[in-house]
């Protein structure tokens, strides 16, 4: 993140397309549509792009930890929670 928009790895074409442009709550928007599909539909959607299962498997395992990273993407982390006080110091 950065000045409040998701940085991306990406160095191909195009890269200003990205670049400050997408925020955190839009990753989040699209991850949860994405972690709406079914693994089915998505083995469904690598069997129609005509992709072998192996290679399937990987994109699927790898879309599925992005997803899972988007929906997290920008919440802050949970606070330890603190001893009770017990009236000691």
């Amino acid at each position: 993140m950065r000045d409040g928009y998701v940085e991306f790895h990406y160095h191909g074409w195009h890269q200003e397309l990205l670049r400050q442009r997408i925020t955190p709550e839009e990753v989040r928007w699209a991850s949860d549509l994405l972690a709406g599909l079914s693994y089915q539909q998505w083995t469904d959607a690598f069997r129609a792009g005509g992709y072998d299962s192996d290679t399937s498997e990987r994109f699927i395992k790898r879309i599925l930890a992005k997803v899972a990273e988007g929906e997290r993407l920008g919440l802050t982390p949970p606070q330890p929670r603190r001893a009770a006080a017990t009236g000691s110091r």
